[in-house]
């Protein structure tokens, strides 16, 4: 929710006109917050080298295993709506935290492809909502919701496909 957050935010302040000397600021400030907030915790510190080096055999990686185990598993055009064995038992938080990882075992490679390319016309779509609205207002609440939905979709499909930390 933080880093989502982030993403609202640095979108709405590049649409308003922040400078980019303010933006750099910004950017190095949050991610010195996040290096602290990582090292100062042993269980941060975990979940990093987790990441740096999943393991079937350590409990900390079962979560990224079973979402490579549900993207693994749909194949190419997917198991079917219903027919996920991820979703009923084996993958934490299906149905929010782990939703991309379903929807590639229950609708396969070309379902997923499917999805991601209607969610780049929605975030299209959006931009040019940003462009073309002369309130400001209206301008940098639609900002915030592009910066909603893509930090969303690029976190969520980022941690299940192992490109990003799960959390």
């Amino acid at each position: 929710t933080g880093i989502t957050m982030l993403g609202m935010m640095l979108t709405m302040l590049i649409i308003a006109g922040i400078k980019l000397r303010y933006l750099f600021l910004v950017l190095v400030s949050t991610v010195g917050l996040g290096v602290l907030l990582i090292i100062t915790s042993p269980h941060r510190i975990q979940r990093v080298l987790t990441f740096l080096n999943p393991s079937a055999s350590d409990p900390a990686s079962y979560h990224i295993n079973q979402a490579a185990i549900a993207l693994g598993s749909g194949g190419l055009t997917g198991k079917g709506l219903g027919q996920s064995v991820q979703a009923f038992g084996y993958l934490p938080e299906a149905v929010n935290d782990s939703i991309f990882a379903i929807l590639g075992e229950t609708f396969g490679f070309v379902g997923v492809m499917l999805i991601l390319v209607l969610f780049y016309a929605l975030l299209r779509r959006i931009l040019r909502v940003i462009d073309t609205v002369n309130d400001p207002t209206m301008q940098l609440i639609a900002a915030g919701m592009f910066g909603l939905i893509a930090t969303h979709l690029v976190v969520n499909v980022g941690a299940m496909t192992g490109v990003f930390p799960l959390t």
